[in-house]
């Protein structure tokens, strides 16, 4: 099968992991994610699941401009950082110290559908250092640990609602 094929099927059937592990291995060129963003963001009326995850990122695009300046979750030991770049394929981020993120444009989508998936929502709240959260963060964004910097962002976006005291929490907004 051909990899434009495989990309076709995974954005027809909605299933982004398939989708995110061909961009998360460098077999996509950069052309081929970009317009595979595009294809899914055109497919929201026949697809009322990826209308529902693609709302996430279209949310941060419209709500959390580059420059902005945020805080990891914890009040007591959250570390700032900024949001340095924004486009198809993800977010950059800037740390404290001087590196660099890169956070995939599935990444926030898989957290949202997650919370939404786990019913995480109203009075339910889910502990920031869940395993399962943790788990399916990490993978979707390639192995780099960055849920604090998905969890604040989200945040800033209106998606979720995060509890800064220990122990942290997050639900999705309301």
């Amino acid at each position: 099968m051909a990899r434009s094929d495989a990309v076709g099927r995974a954005t027809h059937r909605g299933s982004y992991r398939a989708l995110s592990k061909g961009a998360r291995t460098g077999a996509l060129s950069s052309t081929t994610k970009r317009s595979t963003a595009a294809r899914i963001l055109a497919s929201r009326a026949r697809h009322p699941i990826i209308s529902d995850m693609d709302t996430a990122y279209d949310t941060i695009l419209s709500r959390v401009p580059p420059g902005t300046r945020l805080r990891t979750p914890d009040k007591a030991a959250g570390k700032p950082f900024t949001v340095a770049e924004i486009n198809p394929e993800g977010v950059q981020i800037r740390t404290s110290s001087g590196g660099r993120v890169k956070i995939g444009l599935f990444t926030f989508e898989a957290a949202v559908k997650y919370l939404g998936d786990m019913g995480i929502r109203g009075e339910r709240w889910m502990p920031v250092k869940d395993e399962g959260l943790q788990m399916m963060l990490n993978s979707e964004n390639d192995r780099v640990r960055a849920s604090s910097y998905v969890i604040s962002i989200l945040e800033e976006a209106g998606l979720i609602d995060v509890v800064h005291k220990r122990p942290n929490q997050v639900r999705l907004a309301r």
